[in-house]
Parts: structure tokens; sequence; C-alpha cells
């Protein structure tokens, strides 16, 4: 989870660029997928593990938020993250 933290300058660079090749798109999305699988063991974690976990959370916001923004900038489309919504008219 710490490599998080070293690709926050990388994915701040490429976040600029609205080209972004095929592999700066990966190490995007193994960011937010490590950051999501961080988060998801936080919540588990319970005491003083938990702080620790939150800590390390916290610190990689940064990366996660770059990397996102580079995800959201890089027009794929990931039907992974495909967030669907319904209007009814009752």
């Amino acid at each position: 989870m710490r490599v998080l933290l070293a690709l926050t300058m990388f994915l701040a660079v490429q976040a600029q660029s609205a080209n972004a090749t095929e592999q700066e798109i990966a190490t995007a999305k193994v960011t937010v997928q490590e950051y999501r699988e961080l988060r998801r063991q936080c919540s588990d974690s319970v005491g003083d593990e938990r702080k620790a976990c939150f800590r390390e959370l916290n610190a990689a916001t940064e990366s996660y938020q770059v990397a996102k923004g580079l995800l959201a900038t890089s027009h794929t489309h990931d039907s992974n993250n495909l967030h669907l919504v319904s209007y009814v008219d009752y």
C-alpha cells in the first residue's frame, strides 16, 4: 500500500496530460484498487491497528484522488466502475 505514496508525483504530472498512455491508466487503476482495498481493511480493523490503518489511508488519499482524476480525463470505459441510475415515474 505504500506504493500509493510513491505514485503521487508520477500521477500528478500525468494527470495534467490529456493523452494518458495505457501504462499510466493501468497504474492509476491499480492505485484506485489498492486504495479501496486499504479502505476495506481499515473498516474491518479495530483499536490501534484501525488508527494506524486510517493514518496510512489518509496519507494515500492524494494519490487516490490524482489517480481518479487521471482515469476521469482518460476517457476510458470500464464496465467495473459503471454507475447505473434509473428514473421511474410513478
